[in-house]
């Protein structure tokens, strides 16, 4: 053990080992030995070493010990960041289900428009091929599946909202067919194709509905069981299949236009 060596008036008393410090009083600015002291125990000196290696111990030990309101703090704040990730993650669910709910809205609209262009592609291209057939005095029922599959609906790039009926290739849908003049054909031109084919050609200038075998003015002129249509009711396919149904079940014996061209 290494010798103690005191001083009887020192002028700091940090340097003085500690356990002797408390025989010093300080006097005229000057800290002076007061109190005898044993030196001749060194287990007094060990013991109070030991103390002294045990409170540095147990404060380094302790240096990560909080007291209890701020460990109180800190758990209330883990709550509310655990609650702030279950906002969240409730937040993310809510944003999840609008963003679904808005692509099946989507979806949904989508299918409609697809739907009705389907429709209105349909009813301009029938009604296309009825009014150049009736010019014709073609049977519409029976030319229609040779006219139909040659039409081609577009929209006006110039005018949207705006759709025209084109006469397409037989074998290439995007591409117009073109007539002798080297302009697009219309579909007048094309049911009077039809009207000069080998087998078609006997759908046209066909003779009356009640089998008179007459040519068919005496038809167009009229009377008490033919229906006489405006332009705008022979267009209408609604109306040509009532007349059509009509005169199935014998209720009348056809139908004209206002020009006099048999429809039914």
């Amino acid at each position: 053990m290494p010798q103690i060596e005191l001083h009887p008036v020192v002028d700091d008393i940090e340097t003085v080992p500690e356990p002797f410090r408390e025989s010093y009083e300080s006097r005229d600015g000057k800290f002076v030995l007061a109190k005898p002291i044993a030196i001749d125990d060194p287990d007094e000196l060990r013991s109070a070493l030991r103390q002294e290696r045990a409170r540095r111990k147990e404060a380094t030990s302790n240096q990560n010990v909080l007291p209890p309101e701020i460990q109180e703090r800190l758990s209330r704040l883990d709550a509310l960041e655990q609650q702030e990730l279950e906002r969240t993650g409730r937040h993310q669910e809510a944003l999840q289900r609008t963003t679904d709910r808005f692509q099946n809205e989507l979806k949904a609209r989508e299918e409609r428009v697809y739907t009705l262009t389907s429709t209105l592609t349909k009813t301009l291209s029938r009604d296309a091929a009825t009014s150049a057939i009736n010019a014709l005095r073609g049977d519409v029922e029976a030319l229609m599946p040779h006219i139909l599959p040659h039409l081609q609906v577009v929209e006006n790039a110039k005018r949207p909202g705006h759709f025209e009926v084109f006469v397409v290739e037989k074998d290439d849908p995007e591409a117009v067919r073109l007539n002798a003049q080297g302009r697009p054909m219309t579909v007048e031109e094309l049911a009077a194709e039809l009207r000069e084919h080998r087998t078609l050609s006997k759908l046209f200038d066909a003779s009356p509905a009640n089998g008179s075998g007459g040519s068919g003015s005496s038809f167009a002129k009229g009377g008490p069981r033919v229906v006489r249509l405006s332009a705008e009711e022979a267009r209408d396919t609604k109306r040509y299949q009532q007349l059509k149904d009509q005169k199935a079940r014998g209720e009348i014996d056809g139908a004209v236009d206002d020009r006099g061209r048999r429809l039914v």
